[in-house]
């Protein structure tokens, strides 16, 4: 089975309660996704056990994706900005050891050295979450202007 055929019964299976592409889109999606060299992946044995996705972004373009305000990854350029932004990573249950992970990890750093992204909290990261108003409420036990 081919990489993109791969990637589509992952996407089918994570997203089987939600699917929100169809067969023609996610052809598409994923094959600029891998034209554009914006995932990563790992094969043992021909079979897929993870991979992670990502687009270069420039900060108009972050600020959009963070609010999820008219942006669409098919239509912009994905690969040439200084922002790396992680948008899916996965590993095959069986493979979550850290092995599947680190090799993700790598091959993401060595396609990305000239990106201005961290890779984790341990090399000096921060990471961006964006919640809904009412999860924001409950996480912080307060209001948007930090009373509790």
């Amino acid at each position: 089975m081919t990489i993109l055929k791969q990637l589509i019964k992952v996407y089918k299976e994570l997203h089987k309660d939600t699917l929100m592409l169809s067969n023609e889109e996610l052809i598409e999606y994923y094959g600029k996704m891998l034209e554009d060299g914006r995932i990563e992946y790992v094969l043992e044995n021909g079979e897929l056990v993870g991979f992670m996705e990502s687009w270069r972004l420039d900060y108009e373009q972050l600020g959009r994706v963070v609010c999820w305000k008219d942006f669409n990854a098919m239509k912009e350029n994905i690969k040439d900005g200084k922002i790396v932004y992680i948008c899916d990573v996965w590993v095959k249950k069986t493979k979550r050891d850290g092995i599947i992970f680190n090799i993700l990890l790598k091959n993401f750093e060595n396609s990305n050295k000239d990106g201005h992204s961290c890779l984790s909290r341990r090399h000096g990261g921060k990471y961006i979450r964006v919640y809904n108003k009412e999860n924001a409420l409950k996480l912080n036990k307060g209001d948007y202007n930090g009373r509790r």
